[in-house]
């Protein structure tokens, strides 16, 4: 969580309910938001990071944002995804867009 809070805790979230981090002046879109707790990663970066530097797949995505998001923004956090691509060498879906073995 401190990561998290060291490179996203300037977050905020915008009028649609989408959340945000402004950076020399633009305005990047971290996630998508829901009126249901449903949140969606669409920061290519945020993605990368939480697979690479931390390990993290698709299941494990819940228990690192729900407290987080819970306690930083008061938010209700029922589910938590990122973007997978479908791989032709396997047939399966990876979090990035060349085949790896899982």
């Amino acid at each position: 969580m401190n990561w998290l809070d060291k490179n996203y805790g300037k977050m905020f979230k915008g009028p649609e309910g989408d959340y945000y981090i402004k950076e020399n002046g633009l305005y990047t879109k971290i996630l998508l938001g829901s009126k249901i707790g449903w949140f969606y990663i669409v920061n290519e970066e945020l993605q990368n990071d939480l697979i690479d530097m931390f390990g993290v797949n698709k299941s494990e995505l819940l228990s690192i944002f729900k407290p987080w998001m819970e306690g930083k923004f008061d938010v209700k956090v029922t589910e938590v995804t990122y973007t997978t691509y479908h791989c032709n060498t396997c047939g399966k879906y990876h979090p990035v867009k060349h085949h790896i073995k899982e």
